[in-house]
């Protein structure tokens, strides 16, 4: 199993936790973040953002970052 799926899969046992708000997978080999929030009717949204000019903005705290930021340090 690949370590994306494995994520993926943890993310199906946190969404039955009722106060979990946000999961968050970060890439490792290029500028690339997936966000799964869940809305207030109960369903989780998918955002992907591409590329270093890209702005995470978390929704369950306030909280924003390039993603020129994020990997700032990282060597690809």
């Amino acid at each position: 199993m690949s370590l994306l799926l494995f994520f993926r899969d943890a993310l199906k046992l946190y969404r039955s936790i009722p106060s979990f708000q946000e999961y968050i997978l970060v890439e490792q080999t290029s500028y690339g973040v997936e966000q799964y929030a869940k809305q207030a009717n109960g369903k989780w949204l998918l955002a992907d953002y591409v590329g270093k000019d890209a702005v995470l903005k978390l929704e369950s705290v306030d909280f924003e970052i390039s993603l020129m930021d994020l990997y700032k340090r990282v060597a690809f």
